[in-house]
C-alpha cells in the first residue's frame, strides 16, 4: 500500500528512531480504521531492518484484521503473516498469530495451519478453539461430526457434552445443535427469559427450543412479536406450540428490543429475569449455573455467561471480532431488586443492554459477576444489531457518542442522582439520533469542530474554551471525534469531561462520523485531525473547512507532530470543502499558497465576547522534573493549589506523569491545559507563559538551564524551592506555593 503523502517518510523514520512499539500503531491503524496508518504501516516495514523487520512486517498485515477485506489485500496479508510465521515465529504476537490462524481457517487452508499450530505463540483458549475449527466437517470436508464434538466437549470443560441432531431438510448445522442433559431436572424459583424478535425465521425454534430443553425446570419464556406482521403468525404459533411455558406477546407498534424488553418485564412474574436472543442457542445448563450463582451469594446483583460466535456452519474462527467473551443478552438479576429501582431500559435501538448494566452497577449494591462457563453459543448472521459496530480494536462512532453520553450520566448515579429511568420524561442523557425509535433529520450546523475530544490535549482544551462561547452566542455547535496521530496505548470511551460537560447540557451536540448532516463551516483544531482520517466516508457536508495550525509541516523538536498540507487539502474534500488555514502563535505562517483566514477563529464564528486561548491575564507554566510517583503526588498538590487559585496552567507531561498526576485534578477550580513532549518543547512552554513554577527534585543543571531561558523570555521563574543541591531537600511545595499565590495576588 503507498501514500502520496510528503509527511509519511519522514515519520516513519520518526517512528523507527523513538523505536515506538510496533502494536502501538497498529492499534491506531485499527481504532481508526485509517488507509493512511496502514500506508505508515507499509512505509515503516520497508525501512526497517534485521530483527526489527519482522515485526514490522506482522504489524502491517494486522492492521487489516478489522477492515473488509478485498481478495487481494487478504492474500498480501497472509502472506506477509506466513512469511513471518516461517522466518521467525516468536516474532509475531499473540493476536497476530491469532489472525493468522483464523485467515488461513477463513481460506480453507487447513492443511497448513494444522502444520503451524504448535509453532505459533498462540494462548491455550484460542488453541483449543483453533483444533475444534479444524475438526469441522464444514471446514474441512475429511473430518467427521464425532471429531468436531469431541473437541467442542473440551471446550465445555465440566458441562455437560452437546451433540448434533440428525440433519433434516434446510436446516443449517447450527439449528442442528442440542444438548444431552435432562431437561426440567433441577427445580427452583421461577425465572422470566425474554426472547424479543422482530420479522423472525425458524432460528426463532432454534432459539425457544434451546431454552424449553434447560435443565432448569420452572421457567417463563416470554416471546415478542415486535410488530412483526400477519405474514409471521405463524412462526409465533409454533413456538408457542412448543412448550406450555411459552408465551407470545405482540407489539401494536415496533419499537425495538429494549421497548420490548420493557412490556415483558412489567408482565412478568419471575423472581429472576434475563434474555435471550431470537437466533441464538443456549447450552443446557445455561439457566441453572446462573440462579445457583445469584441464590448462593447475595453479594452478586447480577450475573452473566460467556458466549461463543458461531457461523452457521458452527465455525468459531472471526478475523474481524472477538469470538469468546461475557455475553450481553445473559444478563440475569432479581426482579425485585432491580426493576423499581432502575425503571426501564433505555429505548433506543442499540446498545441500552450496555447501559442498563453499567447502571445497574452504579446503583444496585453488589457485585456484576460473569460466569466463565460458555453457556451460549451467538450465532453470526447478517441480522445481528451489533455486526457492523464492532470489529476487532474498532467500534462504531456512535456507540462512542452514546457510550460517552451514558457513563456522564453513570457518574452523577454514583454521586447520589436517581439511576431511575423515567419512560415518560425527558431523556437522562443524549443519544445519537440514528439509534433512536423515531429519529428524526439534523437541523443544519452553524459550526462543526472536529478534534479527539477523549484526550486532555491543549488543541482541543483551548477550542473547548470558544466553543462554549459560540454556544452561548446562540450559534449551532457540533462536535466529531477524529483521531490524529496518537500511539497511547489506551482508548478511551467517552470524552474528556469539559467536552461531556458541554454535550450533556445540550450546548453542543456530538456528532457520529458517518451521521449526515450539514454545517456552514468546519473547524479542524489540528492539521493532524484530518491526516489520518476512516477509509469509510463522513456524513459532513461543508463547503469551508477552517484548519488551525500551531507549527509549521516539520518541527524537528515534535517530530511525530508533521504534517502534509496537500494531503490535509485533499483530506477536506471528502467533505465537499475548501481548506483556509488558520495560523496560531507567533512565527507560525500558512503553508506556501495556501488560503488563510484570520489567526485566531474566523470572524464567521466570532462570538460578541472576544474568543481568546488565554483564560487568564497570567499564564504559568509548570515543568516537573520527577516521574517518581510519591514526587509527583507531591507535585499534584502543588498544582491543585494553582488551579484552586483559579490560574491558567499549562504544562508538558509524558505518558507515566499524565496518568499519576490528572486524577489529582479532577474537581479543582480550573483545568490544567495539558502538553505530550511531541507536542510541545520546553522553550516553547515557557514562551507562552508569564510565570514558571518548577517542581520535583533535580540536579542543578536542568533547574539552571531553565532558569537561563525564563531569564531570555522574560518570564517569572518562581520555585517552592531554593536551587537544587547535589542532595534535594524534601519541603512542602504546595504550602510554598499557597505563599506565592498570596504574594501574587497581592501584587495584582
Amino acid at each position: 500500500m503507498s501514500s502520496t503523502r510528503t509527511d509519511l517518510p519522514a515519520l516513519a523514520e520518526a517512528i523507527l528512531a523513538l523505536r515506538v512499539p510496533p502494536a502501538s500503531v497498529t492499534r491506531a491503524a485499527l481504532r481508526t480504521e485509517s488507509d493512511e496508518y496502514r500506508a505508515l504501516l507499509a512505509d515503516i516495514r520497508d525501512r526497517a531492518a534485521g530483527w526489527a523487520r519482522p515485526g514490522w512486517a506482522a504489524a502491517y498485515a494486522h492492521s487489516f484484521s478489522g477492515v473488509a477485506m478485498s481478495d487481494a489485500e487478504r492474500d498480501a496479508a497472509l502472506a506477509e503473516l506466513l512469511d513471518v510465521a516461517h522466518r521467525k515465529p516468536r516474532a509475531l504476537q499473540s493476536t497476530q498469530a491469532t489472525l493468522l490462524a483464523e485467515l488461513l481457517i477463513e481460506t480453507r487452508r487447513t492443511d497448513e495451519l494444522a502444520d503451524l499450530l504448535a509453532r505459533l505463540p498462540l494462548a491455550p483458549r484460542t488453541l483449543l478453539r483453533l483444533r475444534t475449527d479444524l475438526a469441522n466437517p464444514w471446514v474441512d470436508p475429511s473430518s467427521t461430526e464425532e471429531a468436531w464434538l469431541d473437541e467442542v466437549a473440551r471446550l465445555l470443560g465440566d458441562l455437560t457434552p452437546i451433540t448434533l441432531a440428525p440433519a433434516e431438510g434446510a436446516a443449517t448445522p447450527f439449528d442442528r445443535l442440542r444438548g444431552t442433559a435432562a431437561p426440567g431436572s433441577v427445580h427452583g424459583e421461577l425465572v422470566t427469559i425474554v426472547v424479543s424478535s422482530f420479522r423472525p425465521g425458524p432460528d426463532l425454534l432454534t432459539a425457544v427450543r434451546s431454552l424449553i430443553d434447560q435443565t432448569w425446570a420452572e421457567l417463563e419464556i416470554l416471546v415478542v412479536d415486535d410488530a412483526s406482521g400477519p405474514e409471521y403468525a405463524e412462526i409465533y404459533a409454533r413456538a408457542e406450540a412448543l412448550d406450555p411455558r411459552v408465551r407470545v406477546i405482540t407489539q401494536e407498534q415496533n419499537a425495538g428490543t429494549y421497548a420490548a424488553r420493557n412490556r415483558s418485564i412489567d408482565e412478568a412474574r419471575g423472581t429472576y429475569v434475563t434474555f435471550h436472543d431470537s437466533d441464538d442457542w443456549a447450552h443446557p445448563e445455561r439457566i441453572q449455573r446462573q440462579v445457583t450463582r445469584l441464590a448462593d451469594d447475595p453479594d452478586v446483583s447480577a450475573v452473566r455467561t460467556t458466549a461463543f460466535k458461531m457461523t452457521e456452519d458452527l465455525v468459531l474462527a472471526r478475523r474481524r471480532n472477538l469470538n469468546e467473551m461475557p455475553g450481553p443478552p445473559t444478563l440475569m438479576f432479581r426482579r425485585e431488586q432491580v426493576w423499581p429501582v432502575l425503571g426501564a431500559f433505555d429505548t433506543v435501538r442499540k446498545a441500552a443492554d450496555t447501559e442498563f448494566q453499567l447502571r445497574l452497577e452504579s446503583a444496585i449494591p453488589g457485585r456484576l459477576d460473569d460466569l466463565a462457563e460458555p453457556l451460549l453459543v451467538m450465532r453470526m448472521g447478517a441480522g445481528s444489531l451489533s455486526r457492523d459496530d464492532f470489529r476487532h480494536g474498532w467500534r462504531h462512532s456512535a456507540r462512542l457518542v452514546y457510550q460517552s453520553a451514558a457513563r456522564s450520566w453513570h457518574r452523577e448515579i454514583r454521586a447520589g442522582s436517581s439511576p431511575y429511568l423515567d419512560r415518560s420524561g425527558p431523556r437522562p442523557f443524549p443519544s445519537p439520533r440514528k439509534f433512536l425509535a423515531r429519529p428524526q433529520p439534523a437541523a443544519p450546523f452553524d459550526v462543526v469542530v472536529l478534534g479527539d475530544w477523549r484526550y486532555d490535549g491543549a488543541r482541543e482544551r483551548d477550542a473547548l474554551t470558544w466553543i462554549a462561547k459560540l454556544s452561548e452566542a446562540g450559534q449551532r455547535v457540533g462536535i466529531i471525534q477524529v483521531e490524529g496521530i496518537n500511539f497511547d496505548s489506551g482508548s478511551p470511551v467517552e470524552l474528556l469531561r469539559p467536552a461531556q460537560r458541554l454535550v450533556a447540557t445540550g450546548a453542543v451536540e456530538h456528532v457520529p462520523w458517518d451521521e449526515r448532516i450539514t454545517a456552514a463551516a468546519a473547524v479542524a483544531v489540528d492539521p493532524a485531525v484530518l491526516s489520518f482520517l476512516p477509509r469509510t466516508e463522513p456524513g459532513l457536508r461543508t463547503n469551508r473547512m477552517v484548519v488551525l495550525t500551531d507549527r509549521a509541516p516539520r518541527t524537528p523538536e515534535a517530530p511525530l507532530a508533521t504534517y502534509d498540507p496537500q494531503h490535509v487539502a485533499r483530506a477536506a474534500a471528502r467533505f465537499g470543502a475548501e481548506v483556509l488555514w488558520s495560523p496560531r502563535g507567533g512565527g507560525v505562517s500558512a503553508p506556501d499558497g495556501a488560503v488563510t483566514t484570520e489567526t485566531r477563529l474566523p470572524a464567521a464564528f466570532a462570538s460578541p465576547e472576544t474568543v481568546t486561548i488565554r483564560t487568564a491575564d497570567r499564564v504559568t507554566a509548570v515543568i516537573v522534573l520527577d516521574d517518581d510517583v510519591a514526587a509527583l503526588e507531591a507535585t499534584a498538590a502543588a498544582v491543585r493549589v494553582l488551579l484552586d487559585d483559579g490560574r491558567d496552567v499549562r504544562m508538558r507531561l509524558n505518558t507515566h506523569q499524565r496518568r499519576v498526576l490528572v486524577p489529582a485534578f479532577d474537581g479543582a477550580t480550573t483545568s490544567p491545559v495539558l502538553f505530550a513532549p511531541e507536542d510541545i518543547t520546553v522553550h516553547q512552554l515557557l514562551a507562552s507563559a508569564t510565570d514558571a513554577v518548577v517542581l520535583g527534585a533535580a540536579t542543578p543543571t536542568p533547574y539552571h538551564r531553565i532558569a537561563a531561558e525564563c531569564a531570555a523570555l522574560g518570564v517569572d521563574l518562581r520555585t517552592p524551592t531554593d536551587v537544587p543541591a547535589a542532595e534535594p531537600v524534601p519541603v512542602d511545595e504546595a504550602a510554598a506555593l499557597k505563599a506565592w499565590v498570596t504574594e501574587i495576588t497581592a501584587d495584582a
